[in-house]
């Protein structure tokens, strides 16, 4: 079988590999191929971010949840290991950004949203709403607490948030590597039961 091409016939516009990717919006490389999903970001679940990127996010992710379990389970040189590696491979890949939203501050321990769950919508009665304020220690330990209900109503819920908090763990925050204190942080907390 004879396989044959006319080549007088123009086969269209010349367009190297660099013109079928799109920026990646983490690293700034043009390494997304147009047309194909690509990974999708851990800070937001949303925004598509190339391979690498998405990789090295994935795995700062797991050691993220690694020390978050050490730090719940009380064992705070294996979470502070865990903290480090999340560290080393954000800031090796450039995401300082992701590093300070995963790191920069004190987070409720479990991190799986049970502090933060959306408000459910508007119904008969309106949501338990309490204002607290406290200090977390490097060790992750909330002291200090003072909770107040944002209605007056609602006052006698806040003491069974006071004693919850001083009962949650929290992943401190940390610069350069090492859990520091946190004074004065001010939260609202729906109170759920």
């Amino acid at each position: 079988m004879t396989v044959t091409t006319d080549i007088t016939q123009p086969i269209g516009e010349f367009r190297t590999d660099f013109d079928l990717l799109r920026q990646c919006p983490r690293c700034q490389r043009q390494a997304l191929p147009l047309g194909y999903p690509g990974a999708l970001s851990r800070a937001d679940n949303k925004t598509e971010v190339c391979s690498p990127c998405g990789q090295v996010e994935g795995l700062a992710d797991a050691w993220l949840e690694l020390g978050d379990w050490n730090q719940w389970n009380d064992r705070p040189q294996q979470a502070l290991a865990a903290y480090g590696e999340v560290a080393s491979l954000l800031q090796g890949a450039g995401l300082g950004d992701l590093l300070h939203e995963w790191l920069g501050q004190p987070v409720e321990l479990p991190a799986n949203g049970a502090f933060w769950q959306p408000r459910p919508g508007q119904g008969a009665t309106e949501p338990v709403v309490v204002q607290a304020s406290y200090d977390v220690s490097a060790a992750g330990r909330a002291s200090n607490v003072d909770v107040k209900a944002v209605a007056s109503e609602h006052a006698a819920k806040a003491g069974k948030v006071r004693r919850s908090l001083g009962q949650t763990r929290f992943r401190p925050s940390l610069v350069d590597g090492e859990p520091q204190a946190s004074a004065r942080l001010s939260r609202q907390y729906e109170v759920l039961d």
